[in-house]
C-alpha cells in the first residue's frame, strides 16, 4: 500500500479461531480447519512484521504475538459501547414471565453451538425451576440447527430484530454459553451495558477485565450455569445489583471516544504500547467474594 503509515486492525486472531473448530471436528473438516488455522498464523506473523503498527481487540489476542517480530508495534484497542442512558439507574425488569436471552447471528458457529449445548445441558434444569421462563434466541439467519430447538418447551427462535435494544429490555438474565469464542463478545458487554445479570463461560469472558461475580457470573459446567441463571431469575435484587455492577463497569472501560481516541493515536504513530500491551496481556482476573453458586 503506497502510504506513509500502514495501520493493519486484525480484530481476532482469526487462526486462532481456525485451529479451535478444528478441535471440535473431525475427519475432512478437521484437516482443513487445522491447516488453514496454521497457514493463517503464517500469515499474520508476516503482517505483524510488515505493518507499521498492529491492532488487536483484547490481551487475550495479543498474547500469541507477543515476542514476534514486530511485536513492539503491536497494540491492544478494545470495542465501546453506545452508553446513551449510562446516567440513569437500572430500572427492574417487569416481564410478566421470566425471560433468559441471546443475541447473536444465528448463522454463525460459535453462537449455533452455544444456544444448542445450552438449550441440550442447561434449559430443562432451568425450565424445571422455573416453569413460566422462556429461551429468547434473537439474532437474524437462524441456521437449522438453531431453528429446530423452537420445538422445545419454553424456547422461541425470534430471528432478526429491527432493535436488539428492545429485545435486551425484556431479558431477565442474558446468557453467553460459548464454547468457541475469540477476541471481545460484544454481545455480553451490550447486555453489560442495557444493566442486565450476565451468565457466560469463562471462554466468552475471555477479554473482558470484569469481575467474576460482581460484574457478571462465570461458570463452565451446565450444572453450575442452570444455578446461576436461576439464581438470577428468582433474586430481583441481585439481577439489579450485578446488572448494575455491569453497566457501570462497561461504562468505564468500554466508552467509544476513549476507543477511537487510541485509535487516533495508533494511526497518526503517536502511541507506542507494547509495554503497556505486555502487562495487560499477563493471564489474569481477580474474582469478588461469591455470590451465587
Amino acid at each position: 500500500v503506497p502510504a506513509g503509515r500502514r495501520v493493519l486492525d486484525l480484530c481476532d486472531l482469526d487462526s486462532r479461531k481456525w485451529l479451535d473448530y478444528a478441535k471440535q471436528s473431525t475427519g475432512l473438516s478437521k484437516l482443513f480447519y487445522r491447516t488453514e488455522g496454521e497457514r493463517l498464523a503464517r500469515k499474520e506473523m508476516q503482517w505483524l512484521a510488515a505493518f507499521d503498527a498492529t491492532v488487536v481487540i483484547s490481551d487475550i489476542e495479543a498474547r500469541p504475538l507477543l515476542d514476534r517480530r514486530g511485536s513492539h508495534r503491536l497494540h491492544v484497542i478494545r470495542n465501546g459501547v453506545a452508553l446513551s442512558n449510562a446516567s440513569k439507574p437500572t430500572p427492574p425488569d417487569t416481564q410478566d414471565r421470566p425471560i433468559v436471552g441471546f443475541v447473536g447471528a444465528m448463522d454463525y458457529r460459535p453462537n449455533v453451538d452455544a444456544v444448542t449445548w445450552f438449550v441440550k445441558n442447561c434449559w430443562q434444569e432451568v425450565k424445571a425451576a422455573e416453569p413460566r421462563a422462556e429461551f429468547r434466541i434473537v439474532g437474524r439467519s437462524p441456521a437449522p440447527r438453531v431453528r429446530r430447538l423452537a420445538r422445545v418447551k419454553g424456547v422461541t427462535v425470534v430471528g432478526e430484530v429491527v432493535t436488539v435494544a428492545t429485545e435486551l429490555d425484556r431479558f431477565s438474565v442474558s446468557v453467553a454459553p460459548m464454547r468457541i469464542a475469540r477476541g471481545l463478545q460484544n454481545k455480553v458487554l451490550e447486555a453489560m451495558a442495557a444493566g442486565k445479570p450476565v451468565v457466560l463461560t469463562s471462554q466468552a469472558a475471555e477479554g473482558i477485565a470484569a469481575q467474576d461475580r460482581r460484574h457478571f457470573l462465570v461458570a463452565d459446567r451446565p450444572d453450575l450455569i442452570s444455578a446461576d441463571v436461576i439464581a438470577m431469575l428468582r433474586d430481583r435484587d441481585a439481577r439489579i445489583r450485578v446488572g448494575n455492577a455491569a453497566r457501570q463497569y462497561v461504562e468505564s472501560h468500554h466508552r467509544w471516544k476513549d476507543a477511537l481516541r487510541e485509535f487516533e493515536l495508533v494511526v497518526t504513530g503517536v502511541s507506542g504500547t507494547r509495554e503497556a500491551v505486555v502487562e495487560r496481556a499477563q493471564p489474569a482476573r481477580a474474582a469478588a467474594p461469591s455470590m451465587t453458586q
